[in-house]
Parts: C-alpha cells; sequence; structure tokens
C-alpha cells in the first residue's frame, strides 16, 4: 500500500520513479577544509565579546559611577563566553589583549560608546544566528542576541 503511495506521489509531481535521484547517482557534498563556518564564527563571535567587555571595563575604570550600570553587560558576557567555551571542542580564545584608550569627553558619551558597541555586537549575533548552519548554533547565538536585547532595553541611555 504504502509502495503505491510513493509512487502516486512522484506521478503527482512530474517524477518518475527512474528520475528519483539513488545513492549511486547522487553527487557527494564537497567537504570545506578547516573548521566548521558555525564553529569558526563562535570563536570569532568570542573575540567580539571580549573585546565588548575590554571596552566597559575601561569606561567603568575610567568613570566608576557607571560601574553599577554596566555590571549586567559584563555578567551576561561572561555567560555568554563560557556557553561558548562549550560549545566549541578545543575552543582557543583569539581575543586581542591589546588596550585601545577609550576617548569620551563624559560619562554620557562613555555610555553611549558602550551602547554603541553593544548594538554592534547584536546585530552581528543575528547576522550569525541567520547565516548559521545548525540549529544548536542559530539557537545559541540568537538566545545571545536576544539577551543583548533585554539590557539594551532596560539600559537608559
Amino acid at each position: 500500500m504504502l509502495g503505491g503511495l510513493g509512487l502516486g506521489v512522484l506521478a503527482v509531481t512530474g517524477c518518475s520513479a527512474s528520475s528519483a535521484p539513488s545513492a549511486a547517482t547522487a553527487q557527494p557534498v564537497p567537504r570545506r577544509s578547516g573548521p566548521p563556518h558555525d564553529v569558526t564564527a563562535a570563536v570569532e563571535l568570542g573575540s567580539a565579546m571580549a573585546g565588548a567587555e575590554r571596552v566597559i571595563g575601561r569606561i567603568a575604570s575610567t568613570y566608576p559611577a557607571l560601574v553599577h550600570r554596566l555590571h549586567p553587560l559584563v555578567a551576561m558576557h561572561e555567560v555568554h563566553l563560557t556557553n561558548l567555551r562549550q560549545a566549541v571542542p578545543g575552543y582557543v580564545d583569539r581575543a586581542t589583549t591589546s588596550a585601545a584608550p577609550v576617548t569620551a569627553r563624559n560619562q554620557a558619551a562613555a555610555l553611549r560608546l558602550v551602547l554603541d558597541t553593544e548594538r554592534a555586537l547584536h546585530d552581528r549575533l543575528i547576522e550569525v544566528a541567520v547565516a548559521a548552519e545548525s540549529g544548536r548554533y542559530a539557537r545559541l547565538f540568537g538566545s545571545m542576541s536576544a539577551a543583548i536585547s533585554q539590557q539594551l532595553a532596560v539600559m537608559p541611555a
């Protein structure tokens, strides 16, 4: 009974049983060299998150009154970095440790710099989530972008 249903579906879709691809005629999918796309994206995002943390750290050291407001972002990034390390086998931190100076003429400008950095990271997470090749990484990157959205929503400019 099911065999007839399968042939009926092939007939309705305009295919014949003989034109259906077989394992023998299917072309192999070429393998890419290097790490998988999602792993590469995760490592790059880890570097970007570490960079955002460095910006926050420099702002907090320059403007101690912002430490309390910026703490939730640092805590969130720490959790995200831990999740990335756990998701990527043999994760290697590729973040640079150079401390570029942060120039902000006042506390309000410093906070805007942090918010701009977070928005850029948020947008990158969305791009990478959409381009992810696996649902596991798409969910991971998507949840990270959602967490940043929540933090930005409650952080006054």
